[in-house]
């Protein structure tokens, strides 16, 4: 099954590198790769909602989501002002 995937993900990399940007076949995969991602994320925030684990821990994995977010952003913005410096964007 998954060499199946990586060769249709491949194909479709080929494919989309040689169409033009906006044909109807690009829209429409645009629009089925927002369709999927939403689906995704409402079936992962299903999973997540069901999982007795998760609310049960609710406080820590709270706390350590919020801090992973707050020094995961506060470390990006020096690294990216260094990086913009070096590449003199």
């Amino acid at each position: 099954m998954t060499i199946l995937l990586l060769i249709l993900m491949a194909a479709g990399a080929i494919l989309g590198r040689w169409l033009p940007e906006n044909t109807v076949i690009t829209r429409l995969a645009d629009l089925l790769l927002r369709i999927s991602i939403f689906a995704l994320l409402f079936l992962l925030g299903i999973d997540i909602g069901g999982n007795d684990a998760v609310f049960s821990n609710l406080e820590t994995v709270g706390l350590e989501a919020a801090a992973i977010a707050v020094f995961g952003i506060l470390g990006c913005g020096p690294l990216a002002m260094l990086l913009q410096r070096w590449i003199r964007v």
